[in-house]
């Protein structure tokens, strides 16, 4: 039923990296440092997305449910932070208080040549404080896009959907290609009056799978992130 599917589903993403794994690697962290050895249940519900559910068990340990992927590593990392805090569970539903929680980031220099660690630390902080959204602007962009393919898989592995943003004017086909080689992204952002609108359109359509359009977001500062990367985010 839809319980067995639930759990093939999360036992899946568990052998990859994934929301999922990054929750269950925090909650393992957190009973290890207070040497807990709990057995815990942790599986998809029917609860609206981003949502989760706490239950704990009388001889220690929790039931975890989500409404999906990324509120499960939600309610996974709510687990850690009340063990960390206080060495149990208690009963706790969770949604979001809005649907978009997210930050834009234009790329400079050295943010470019950042290290990977770095990223990973970073999309690991916007995961524990629950953004769901990163739209990172590039100042150009060049086959074979290492870059934009490392940071949208990586953002996807802590659940925070990628939209790459586009400074310069890029051809329909040119953004297609990135896109393609991409499978990440999950939006595009129209970031300067050369790209247009409609060219983004047609980027999506040649890509061929549901891509967003977004036409705004707040912004991370490059000086805010030349600190962070220097002082260091986990």
């Amino acid at each position: 039923g839809v319980r067995l599917l639930s759990r093939l589903i999360v036992f899946a993403t568990a052998l990859s990296a994934g929301p999922v794994d990054f929750g269950v690697a925090e909650m393992n962290d957190a009973m290890a440092a207070r040497k807990l050895k709990w057995k815990n249940q942790v599986e998809l519900s029917l609860d609206a997305p981003e949502t989760f559910r706490i239950e704990p068990y009388q001889i220690g340990g929790a039931h975890i449910t989500g409404g999906d992927l990324r509120g499960l590593m939600y309610g996974l990392l709510e687990a850690a932070e009340q063990i960390r805090t206080t060495g149990k569970v208690s009963k706790t539903v969770g949604s979001p208080a809005v649907s978009l929680r997210g930050i834009r980031i234009v790329l400079n220099g050295e943010l470019e040549r950042a290290p990977q660690e770095f990223w990973s630390a970073y999309f690991r902080m916007l995961a524990r404080n629950r953004f769901n959204r990163v739209h990172v602007v590039f100042e150009r962009l060049a086959a074979p896009y290492k870059l934009a393919a490392f940071l949208s898989r990586t953002a996807a592995d802590y659940g925070v959907d990628f939209t790459l943003g586009v400074a310069d004017a890029m051809r329909p086909e040119e953004l297609a290609k990135v896109l393609v080689a991409c499978p990440a992204i999950r939006g595009v952002g129209i970031d300067s009056n050369s790209t247009t609108q409609e060219a983004v359109l047609e980027a999506i359509h040649r890509a061929g799978r549901r891509i967003t359009l977004d036409l705004d977001g707040a912004t991370a500062e490059p000086r805010r992130m030349q600190t962070i990367l220097r002082e260091g985010v986990d």
